[in-house]
Parts: structure tokens; C-alpha cells; sequence
């Protein structure tokens, strides 16, 4: 499994939004063959009342992008694996 994060954005403000863009893909380990490829976007808002200080909530946001961002990667994996 091989991953790159294409892009990172957040809009700031009182309830800022992170967004991110990670390119993964799959590589057969004999041959050398990229044998599934998929980008995955996902973002997160944090409300303003979910922390005071701007910063923790800069964190929070890029702390749930990134986690509904594997949690994406793990199901587009189930859906693509052999039964």
C-alpha cells in the first residue's frame, strides 16, 4: 500500500473546515504492477464550540478529515477485494 497526500487545505475561522486529498494505490510485491490506484477527498468541520482555543480546533479538523479519510480507504479496499 502506497499513499500520497495530494492536498491540504483549511478554511479558517470560527468553525474551520479541513480538507484533504490522498492519492493510494496498490502494488503487486512480484511483478511490480500497480494493481489498484484511487484518490479519496474528505473533509471535516469543527463547530466553534467543540474547543476554545482556535488552534485545538485547527486540530480537531484535521484529526477527523484524516480519520474519515481511512475509513474511506478501508471500505474502498472491501469493495475491491476478492470474495
Amino acid at each position: 500500500m502506497h499513499g500520497e497526500i495530494i492536498t491540504i487545505t483549511t478554511e479558517g475561522g470560527v468553525s474551520p473546515l479541513h480538507a484533504i486529498v490522498v492519492q493510494y494505490w496498490l502494488v503487486d510485491a512480484r511483478s511490480g504492477d500497480e494493481i489498484w490506484r484511487q484518490g479519496i477527498n474528505t473533509r471535516h468541520q469543527v463547530k466553534w464550540n467543540e474547543a476554545f482555543a482556535g488552534a485545538t480546533r485547527i486540530i480537531r479538523a484535521v484529526e477527523g478529515a484524516t480519520k474519515k479519510d481511512l475509513t474511506r480507504l478501508v471500505q474502498a479496499l472491501s469493495y475491491t477485494a476478492p470474495r
